[in-house]
């Protein structure tokens, strides 16, 4: 898990910076045909098959494909453009908050103490986060102060 978390914070800061010089897209599509291409030996030694799915499995996969991939992405290193690599990455604590509610809207799953006990734990984290930011670009503004 932390081999995980070293690997998605790399990832992260270089794909900010590969997109101020290129496209969120661009770099999305190289990130996806890097990761198919490591998992190509294990997928072949599993003797899964390569080019064949149910025809139940389509709808699900376009999706999977498409919307919680594709535009997920996009959309987070288009936001990165914008913001700090630290702050942005910060957007990525809330997936699990906005798993469980989703979970409670479409599947009627209850809402547990500990899913909102987790929920004010990452909310305060990111709220410290972001205060302690704003603190630090304060600081910095005073010792090097911007000229006109």
């Amino acid at each position: 898990m932390i081999l995980s978390a070293i690997i998605y914070g790399v990832y992260t800061t270089m794909g900010k910076k590969f997109t101020q010089r290129s496209s969120s897209i661009i770099m999305n599509s190289f990130s996806f045909l890097f990761g198919s291409i490591f998992l190509l030996p294990i997928i072949l030694l599993n003797h899964f098959p390569l080019f064949s799915m149910p025809l139940k499995a389509i709808f699900p996969m376009f999706y999977l494909t498409f919307f919680v991939t594709g535009i997920a992405y996009y959309t987070y290193f288009l936001g990165m453009t914008y913001t700090s690599a630290g702050a942005g990455s910060m957007i990525f604590f809330l997936k699990p908050i906005l798993a469980g509610i989703f979970a409670s809207i479409f599947l009627s799953e209850k809402i547990s103490i500990n899913l909102i006990l987790g929920t004010l734990v990452i909310l305060l984290g990111i709220g410290i986060v972001q205060f302690a930011d704003k603190k630090s670009s304060k600081i910095l503004s005073k010792q090097h102060p911007v000229k006109p």
